[in-house]
């Protein structure tokens, strides 16, 4: 007889047995799908990476306009991770969820970063996928 609870409690194990993938460090390399606001900062299909010790800070490169690091908030749960900076009125978030359905060959994080100023909010989604080894 099948038994449904069964069948959740082994979906579950396996869902938390594919997620120590990125334990100790977190390397990504990203494209832009979407400007949230139409302000031009962001050019749609250009690419970035982002790093993660996935304890403390996450960490955006946009060549070749430097780096945005994120570390007054951090935290990290299952499949999602969440960065945040608040200083002088601006906030800054960063968003990663990671795709549980995508293939672990070829993993694929979700990514959103928002700055909230007064009166103007700008950022831009992204496709993310692990960092190509050279």
């Amino acid at each position: 007889m099948f038994n449904f609870k069964n069948y959740l409690v082994v979906l579950a194990i396996i869902i938390m047995a594919n997620t120590s993938s990125y334990a100790t460090a977190l390397q990504l390399d990203c494209e832009i799908t979407n400007e949230i606001t139409d302000t031009g900062f962001f050019k749609i299909k250009s690419n970035f990476s982002i790093k993660t010790d996935n304890q403390s800070m996450l960490v955006i490169n946009m060549p070749p306009e430097g780096s945005i690091v994120l570390s007054g908030t951090f935290e990290n749960y299952m499949n999602n991770i969440y960065a945040n900076e608040y200083h002088n009125l601006t906030s800054k978030s960063a968003f990663l969820q990671r795709d549980i359905f995508s293939h672990k060959n070829n993993e694929k994080w979700y990514f959103k970063y928002i700055v909230i100023r007064i009166n103007q909010t700008i950022g831009f989604e992204a496709i993310c996928g692990p960092t190509k080894q050279l």
